[in-house]
């Protein structure tokens, strides 16, 4: 006998996802405690479900109750599905879950229980990914773009600290199949929201829920996202996708921020755009930020240049399951991932920020960040398993560099790195022996000890 939770209902918006409904429907009913009621909305797909849902014995029987809609015209932005679906919703709480995704067995159990506790409006979990073969399923790292927040243990805040924290600087919510709602809370989000963005609607909502609701975070990797070529992510271009956030920044952002008068926030803001923005940061948004934080300035932050030509992968194996101990390795303001970036972006955030500490992947443009940041600590990493592995040594080995720099070496080749750094400009040159093969099991604790040791010994010298 399956336990029936007469208070929740989960709306499925599903597009031109007939593949994976059945798997989503079963992640839905093989829930420990499973919703009374599911509505199934298909936004007019050009390749709609065409099986039969009373193949599933709760639906055959009525245990639930069980709503199949199928749009003649297009809603065309996910919001406006969650809309359509919220309206038909009677109970107190929802759970939006997209038709290409899963939910572990213990989802609603968790987060909806947890909802009801704490009286949350917005209750969310981690996300774990799986590939579109069904072939991998990794965490999430996602969050890690926002340190300020110790995503390793429980959150439980008002809404508005939610904002400040994080929603205004970007949107940690991988999913929103990962979330589960007070339907009158989302209802009124969504009703203030625009909802004409096909990337971006989900979090101009979770932006327009009020300050006094209440937010609850919780670390259980629950969700499962699926990351599959047909997702809308994938199939929105780089230029769509700056114009997006640019015009949600605008709208949504900076109307509520500017009572922040003074404070970091608007800086914050300012450096989300530039990284979220490679090729351009809009004027309203460098004019507005300007004029709200004039005196003030990020200090302590980590600036973290990423190697698009490594794919992160020796990035996300330093930092994928570490950000505890990466928030409490040194006290760092904001951190600042900048997957793609010019001197012009970098410029930007010379006047906006006083890094700490530079963690630099990709060394091609060192030079670039140099020209910048000319004196502060530099942290460079080269993985021997990297095909631009000896190209990175002969181009940083003829840099003329004057500041505080540090080398973090994984692999075998001690005598080449050692070699090609004897009659460089480097100050300082530090290595850790690790072989890259099995870099996932390494102990991360040991490299942030490590580097926090020669970090805050030089800190200390240059401030006495």
């Amino acid at each position: 006998m399956i336990k029936i939770e007469s208070d929740l209902t989960v709306v499925v918006p599903t597009y031109n996802q007939s593949q994976y409904i059945e798997a989503r429907i079963k992640s839905i009913l093989n829930q420990t405690v499973v919703p009374a009621s599911i509505i199934v909305i298909d936004d007019n797909s050009d390749r709609p479900y065409l099986g039969d849902f009373t193949n599933f014995d709760e639906i055959r029987n009525g245990d639930i109750d069980f709503n199949y809609i199928v749009n003649t015209e297009r809603n065309g932005i996910a919001t406006k599905t969650w809309l359509q679906g919220l309206s038909l919703v009677k109970s107190k709480y929802v759970w939006i879950a997209e038709g290409d995704d899963l939910s572990e067995p213990n989802f609603v159990e968790n987060i909806f229980e947890k909802s009801k506790s704490f009286n949350l409006d917005f209750a969310t979990c981690q996300s774990l990914i799986l590939n579109e073969s069904d072939s991998n399923i990794y965490k999430s790292i996602h969050k890690n773009l926002f340190p300020n927040i110790n995503w390793a243990k429980d959150l439980i805040c008002s809404y508005q600290i939610a904002q400040e924290k994080f929603l205004f600087m970007g949107n940690p919510i991988e999913n929103v199949g990962s979330c589960i709602f007070k339907t009158s809370s989302v209802l009124q989000a969504l009703n203030r929201s625009r909802n004409t963005s096909n990337l971006t609607c989900d979090w101009e909502v979770y932006l327009n829920f009020l300050p006094s609701d209440t937010f609850g975070y919780f670390p259980k990797f629950l969700n499962v996202f699926r990351d599959h070529s047909d997702s809308q992510r994938m199939k929105t271009t780089l230029s769509q996708t700056n114009d997006q956030i640019t015009e949600l920044t605008i709208h949504s952002i900076l109307p509520k921020v500017s009572k922040y008068r003074g404070s970091n926030l608007a800086k914050q803001i300012l450096i989300n755009s530039v990284r979220n923005n490679p090729l351009v940061v809009d004027d309203r948004i460098k004019n507005f930020c300007a004029d709200i934080s004039k005196e003030s300035e990020l200090k302590d932050t980590l600036l973290l240049i990423n190697d698009s030509s490594s794919y992160y992968s020796f990035q996300e194996k330093l930092f994928a399951d570490n950000n505890d101990l990466f928030n409490n390795f040194y006290n760092f303001n904001y951190l600042i991932d900048l997957p793609l970036f010019s001197d012009t972006n970098l410029s930007i955030i010379k006047d906006v920020v006083k890094p700490s500490i530079l963690f630099v992947f990709d060394v091609f443009n060192l030079n670039l960040v140099i020209n910048q940041f000319p004196s502060t600590t530099y942290v460079l990493f080269f993985d021997e398993s990297d095909v631009n592995f000896d190209h990175k040594l002969n181009f940083v080995s003829n840099l003329k560099i004057v500041g505080y720099v540090y080398i973090v070496f994984c692999g075998d080749s001690l005598e080449k790195i050692d070699n090609s750094f004897n009659n460089s400009s480097i100050l300082q040159f530090a290595r850790l022996n690790h072989d890259s093969d099995i870099l996932s099991d390494f102990q991360f604790l040991e490299l942030l000890n490590y580097l926090h040791g020669i970090l805050l010994s030089d800190l200390n010298s240059r401030s006495s």
